[in-house]
C-alpha cells in the first residue's frame, strides 16, 4: 500500500503553534523515535510518504518520499492533497491545542482513509475530564479528581496530587502537589488535578479495528521523582500483572468507542487496575514494542485496522527503552 505517515513535530506541525517554535527538546526526540520505528516496521512492504519541517536537517530515508513544509498553510494543503492520493494515513501528534483531532478531521474531510483513530474518538480520549467521565460511567476505575472531592474545610489531606493540562501530552507539563491548597490553586488555573494512584505504572498498546481489538504485551513505565516518563520495559518483570492490565485497557478503549489503529492506555495496577489516560495515537512505548515484536508490529497494526485477525508474539530477552528511543536488549 501507499501510506502517508505523518508525525507532528518532525512534519511541520509546530508551524501552526503560536510563535511557531522550532522543533527541539524531548518532544522532537520522542516524535522522531516513533516515526523512525514505524517507518522501519513498514519497510519495504509499503510505499511511504512523510512530511518534514524545513527548519530541521534534511533526513535521508531510503525509499521514503519526503515533502518539505515551510509554513502552516503548506502543512495543511499537503496533508489534504496527499490524503486523496494514498491508500491510508497514519497520524502521530500530541493532543495539545487540538492538534491531533484537527489533523484527523482534515484527513477525513479530504476523503482520506485513517489507519489511526478518527476525530470522534480523539475528541473524547484527548479531553481528560470527558475521558474519565466516560470511563467512570462504564464502571472503570479512574484516579480521584479534585473536582470529585467534597471537603467541608480546606484541610490538608496529606495526599499527593498531580496537576496536568486537560489536553496534555504524555508526562509533559505535569507537577506533583502535596496539599489541598496547591490542588485548589491548580484547579483555579484550569488544570486537571488527580490524586496520585499507588501501584505499578504500566502501559498497554491496543491495536484496534472493525473485527475487534487486540491488547499487546504490557510495558512497565519508568518515571522520575516528578512522575515524568523516562522510558520503560517490555515484557513486565511481574508477569502476573499482565492479564489484568490488558483487560482494563481493552475495556477502556471499548468504553470510548470503535476506532482503528494504535491506542495507548496508561494505567496503574495495585489491588485493582486504575486507568489514568487513554492516548488516541502511537505512544513512545512503540519504540520498545517494535523491537520486542521484531519489526512485525506495524503490519499487524495495519492488518487489524483493516479488519483482519493477527497473531503476534514477542521474541527474545526483555527490551528496555528510553523516552527518546534508545533500546537495549537485556541479557
Amino acid at each position: 500500500m501507499k501510506l502517508l505517515v505523518y508525525e507532528f513535530v518532525t512534519g511541520g506541525g509546530f508551524l501552526s503553534w503560536p510563535a511557531a517554535p522550532p522543533p527541539s527538546g524531548t518532544l522532537l526526540a520522542e516524535g522522531a523515535a516513533m516515526l523512525d520505528a514505524l517507518l522501519c516496521d513498514l519497510q519495504p512492504a509499503h510505499e511511504l510518504v512523510v512530511l518534514r519541517d524545513a527548519r530541521l536537517p534534511t533526513a535521508s530515508i531510503p525509499d521514503v518520499v519526503t515533502h518539505v513544509i515551510e509554513d502552516e498553510g503548506q502543512e495543511r494543503r499537503q496533508l489534504e492533497r496527499l490524503a486523496g492520493e494514498v491508500d491510508g494515513v497514519l497520524l502521530i501528534a500530541p493532543e495539545l491545542h487540538d492538534s491531533l483531532r484537527m489533523r484527523a478531521q482534515w484527513i477525513v474531510e479530504s476523503g482520506g482513509t485513517l489507519f489511526s483513530p478518527a476525530p470522534e474518538f480523539i475528541a473524547v480520549a484527548a479531553d481528560k475530564r470527558r475521558c474519565c467521565d466516560r470511563l467512570a460511567n462504564a464502571g472503570i476505575a479512574t484516579p480521584l479528581s479534585f473536582d470529585d472531592l467534597a471537603l467541608p474545610t480546606p484541610a490538608d489531606t496529606g495526599e499527593a496530587w498531580i496537576s496536568k493540562p486537560n489536553d496534555g501530552c504524555g508526562s509533559h507539563d505535569i507537577h506533583v502537589l502535596h496539599s489541598f491548597h496547591e490542588a485548589r490553586a491548580a484547579v483555579s488555573h484550569g488544570r486537571r488535578v488527580e490524586r496520585v494512584v499507588q501501584g505499578w505504572p504500566l502501559s498497554v498498546g491496543v491495536l484496534c479495528g472493525p473485527a475487534g481489538n487486540m491488547a499487546l504485551d504490557p510495558c512497565e513505565q519508568h518515571l522520575n521523582t516528578s512522575l515524568g516518563y523516562v522510558g520503560g520495559r517490555v515484557p513486565l518483570s511481574r508477569p502476573e500483572l499482565a492479564e489484568v492490565a490488558q483487560q482494563a485497557a481493552l475495556q477502556a478503549v471499548a468504553a470510548i468507542g470503535e476506532t482503528r489503529g494504535f491506542v495507548g492506555v496508561d494505567l496503574v495496577v495495585g489491588r485493582n487496575a486504575t486507568v489514568v489516560e487513554v492516548n488516541p495515537r502511537l505512544t513512545t512505548s512503540y519504540v520498545g514494542l517494535s523491537q520486542w515484536y521484531d519489526g512485525r508490529l506495524g503490519d499487524a497494526m495495519l492488518s487489524v485496522a483493516r479488519g483482519h485477525s493477527v497473531s503476534l508474539r514477542g521474541e527474545g530477552s526483555p527490551i528496555e527503552f528510553t523516552a527518546t528511543g534508545l533500546c537495549t536488549r537485556l541479557s
